[in-house]
Protein backbone atom coordinates (compact mmCIF):
# COMPACT_ATOMS: atom_id res chain seq x y z
CA UNK A 1 0.00 0.00 0.00
CA UNK A 2 1.53 3.32 -1.08
CA UNK A 3 0.40 6.46 0.73
CA UNK A 4 0.11 9.34 -1.75
CA UNK A 5 0.74 12.59 0.09
CA UNK A 6 1.04 16.14 -1.23
CA UNK A 7 4.84 16.26 -1.30
CA UNK A 8 5.96 12.64 -1.11
CA UNK A 9 5.00 8.98 -1.20
CA UNK A 10 5.36 6.45 1.56
CA UNK A 11 6.12 2.99 0.21
CA UNK A 12 5.39 -0.17 2.22
CA UNK A 13 9.02 -0.58 3.28
CA UNK A 14 9.08 2.99 4.59
CA UNK A 15 5.85 2.60 6.53
CA UNK A 16 7.60 0.50 9.17
CA UNK A 17 9.99 3.39 9.93
CA UNK A 18 7.02 5.70 10.59
CA UNK A 19 5.41 3.09 12.84
CA UNK A 20 8.62 2.51 14.77
CA UNK A 21 8.96 6.27 15.38
CA UNK A 22 5.50 6.24 16.97
CA UNK A 23 6.22 3.05 18.95
CA UNK A 24 9.29 4.72 20.51
CA UNK A 25 7.03 7.24 22.27
CA UNK A 26 6.72 6.38 25.97
CA UNK A 27 3.38 4.74 26.65
CA UNK A 28 2.71 3.49 23.10
CA UNK A 29 2.19 -0.28 22.93
CA UNK A 30 1.52 -0.73 19.21
CA UNK A 31 0.91 1.33 16.09
CA UNK A 32 -0.03 1.15 12.44
CA UNK A 33 0.27 4.10 10.08
CA UNK A 34 -2.35 4.56 7.38
CA UNK A 35 -3.33 7.25 4.92
CA UNK A 36 -6.79 8.80 5.20
CA UNK A 37 -8.39 11.08 2.65
CA UNK A 38 -7.52 14.73 3.15
CA UNK A 39 -8.48 17.70 0.95
CA UNK A 40 -5.21 19.53 1.49
CA UNK A 41 -2.72 16.66 1.31
CA UNK A 42 -4.51 14.02 -0.81
CA UNK A 43 -3.94 11.61 2.02
CA UNK A 44 -2.83 12.45 5.53
CA UNK A 45 -0.62 10.19 7.64
CA UNK A 46 -2.71 8.89 10.52
CA UNK A 47 -1.39 6.75 13.35
CA UNK A 48 -3.70 4.11 14.80
CA UNK A 49 -2.27 3.59 18.29
CA UNK A 50 -2.84 1.40 21.32
CA UNK A 51 -1.39 2.53 24.64
CA UNK A 52 0.19 0.69 27.54
CA UNK A 53 -2.07 0.33 30.58
CA UNK A 54 -2.04 3.56 32.58
CA UNK A 55 -0.28 5.59 29.87
CA UNK A 56 -1.30 9.25 29.73
CA UNK A 57 0.19 10.34 26.42
CA UNK A 58 -2.17 12.23 24.08
CA UNK A 59 -2.20 12.75 20.31
CA UNK A 60 -0.36 16.09 20.52
CA UNK A 61 2.38 14.46 22.61
CA UNK A 62 2.78 11.60 20.16
CA UNK A 63 2.96 13.93 17.15
CA UNK A 64 5.46 16.24 18.88
CA UNK A 65 7.66 13.32 19.90
CA UNK A 66 7.63 11.81 16.42
CA UNK A 67 8.65 15.18 14.93
CA UNK A 68 11.88 14.98 16.95
CA UNK A 69 12.59 11.57 15.41
CA UNK A 70 11.62 12.05 11.74
CA UNK A 71 11.02 15.06 9.48
CA UNK A 72 8.07 17.10 10.71
CA UNK A 73 6.20 16.92 7.42
CA UNK A 74 6.29 13.12 7.68
CA UNK A 75 4.79 13.01 11.18
CA UNK A 76 1.18 11.87 11.57
CA UNK A 77 -1.41 14.61 11.13
CA UNK A 78 -3.73 12.81 13.54
CA UNK A 79 -3.72 9.94 16.02
CA UNK A 80 -6.61 7.54 16.55
CA UNK A 81 -6.51 5.62 19.83
CA UNK A 82 -7.77 2.04 19.91
CA UNK A 83 -7.75 -0.64 22.58
CA UNK A 84 -5.91 -3.00 20.27
CA UNK A 85 -4.27 -2.26 16.91
CA UNK A 86 -5.89 -4.45 14.24
CA UNK A 87 -3.73 -7.47 13.46
CA UNK A 88 -4.36 -10.92 11.98
CA UNK A 89 -4.07 -13.95 14.30
CA UNK A 90 -0.48 -14.42 13.09
CA UNK A 91 0.41 -10.85 14.16
CA UNK A 92 0.51 -9.39 10.66
CA UNK A 93 -0.77 -5.82 10.36
CA UNK A 94 -4.37 -5.42 9.18
CA UNK A 95 -4.01 -2.09 7.39
CA UNK A 96 -7.47 -2.24 5.84
CA UNK A 97 -9.18 -2.51 9.25
CA UNK A 98 -6.93 0.22 10.70
CA UNK A 99 -7.72 2.55 7.79
CA UNK A 100 -11.48 1.85 8.03
CA UNK A 101 -11.43 2.59 11.75
CA UNK A 102 -9.43 5.81 11.34
CA UNK A 103 -11.59 7.10 8.48
CA UNK A 104 -14.83 6.33 10.32
CA UNK A 105 -13.95 8.40 13.37
CA UNK A 106 -12.38 11.20 11.31
CA UNK A 107 -15.65 11.46 9.37
CA UNK A 108 -17.39 12.34 12.64
CA UNK A 109 -14.59 14.69 13.68
CA UNK A 110 -14.81 16.60 10.37
CA UNK A 111 -18.64 16.75 10.37
CA UNK A 112 -19.06 14.36 7.42
CA UNK A 113 -21.00 11.98 9.70
CA UNK A 114 -23.09 12.61 12.80
CA UNK A 115 -22.60 9.36 14.68
CA UNK A 116 -20.15 6.54 15.24
CA UNK A 117 -21.28 3.31 16.88
CA UNK A 118 -18.82 1.05 18.66
CA UNK A 119 -17.94 -0.32 22.09
CA UNK A 120 -18.33 2.49 24.65
CA UNK A 121 -14.85 2.11 26.16
CA UNK A 122 -13.14 2.22 22.76
CA UNK A 123 -15.32 5.14 21.71
CA UNK A 124 -14.42 7.01 24.91
CA UNK A 125 -10.72 6.66 24.07
CA UNK A 126 -11.31 8.06 20.58
CA UNK A 127 -13.27 10.99 21.97
CA UNK A 128 -10.62 11.69 24.61
CA UNK A 129 -7.95 11.82 21.91
CA UNK A 130 -9.96 14.03 19.57
CA UNK A 131 -9.32 17.72 18.93
CA UNK A 132 -12.46 18.76 20.84
CA UNK A 133 -13.57 16.06 23.30
CA UNK A 134 -16.30 18.26 24.78
CA UNK A 135 -18.10 18.29 21.42
CA UNK A 136 -19.05 14.61 21.75
CA UNK A 137 -21.71 12.78 23.73
CA UNK A 138 -21.62 9.06 24.38
CA UNK A 139 -25.19 7.80 24.52
CA UNK A 140 -26.28 5.86 27.59
CA UNK A 141 -28.80 3.98 25.41
CA UNK A 142 -27.67 0.47 24.49
CA UNK A 143 -27.89 -0.58 20.88
CA UNK A 144 -28.30 -4.33 20.63
CA UNK A 145 -29.93 -6.85 18.36
CA UNK A 146 -32.09 -8.00 21.24
CA UNK A 147 -33.34 -4.45 21.89
CA UNK A 148 -34.02 -3.80 18.21
CA UNK A 149 -35.83 -7.13 17.86
CA UNK A 150 -37.90 -6.50 20.98
CA UNK A 151 -38.89 -2.99 19.81
CA UNK A 152 -39.97 -4.36 16.41
CA UNK A 153 -41.89 -7.22 18.08
CA UNK A 154 -43.76 -4.86 20.44
CA UNK A 155 -44.77 -2.51 17.60
CA UNK A 156 -46.61 -5.26 15.69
Amino acid sequence: MILELADFRIHPGQQAAFEEAVKRVDGVRDCLVVGVENEKFGQAVTAVVSLEDGATVDSAGIIASVKTDIAGYKAPKSVIFVDQVPRAPNGKADYRAAKDHAEAFLMVETDRAVAFVMDDILLASLVAGSKAPDDYVISKDAFSKQGLFQAAWESE
